[in-house]
């Protein structure tokens, strides 16, 4: 079995965690739950490129190493991901429900804060813009 390099606990503020480049479990005390992401390999010169499990289920892509944020509720994870393919190795915004395992993609978007209601920031024109977690956000199935 393979050893745990870090333990965490997700900040409740919508500040970043920094993945590094080691196997780590972060514990979201708000939804008590335990997100694992399995260290898989660094490109050159970029941040450590995980696999994101929860709950026996692994999330299709990889999960970028840095800038992982969770929502103040811990029911949100938005991070930087490779998109669903694992060949690609772009990066775009991710916002994953961990209750219900769907997801949304932000592309173009550079997140400025998290709450319990949506993330903000700038989309590609450099305009304010928020994305809402709602019933109205086209979610894929995990």
């Amino acid at each position: 079995m393979e050893r745990i390099a870090t333990n965490l606990t997700s900040p409740s503020d919508g500040s970043p965690i920094y993945l590094g480049y080691q196997s780590t479990e972060v514990y979201v005390p708000r939804t008590a739950q335990t997100v694992y992401f399995h260290f898989v390999f660094q490109p050159p010169h970029a941040d450590g490129c995980f696999q994101l499990l929860l709950r026996g289920a692994v999330f299709k892509g990889y999960i970028w190493g840095t800038n992982t944020h969770w929502s103040p509720n811990g029911r949100f994870l938005v991070a930087q991901w490779t998109g669903p393919f694992d060949s690609q190795l772009s990066r775009t915004l991710v916002i994953i429900d961990l209750i219900t395992w769907q997801w949304v993609e932000a592309k173009g978007f550079n997140l400025m804060s998290i709450d319990d209601l949506g993330i903000h920031g700038k989309d590609i024109g450099g305009n304010r813009a928020s994305l809402l977690f709602s019933r109205q956000t086209e979610w894929n199935a995990a």
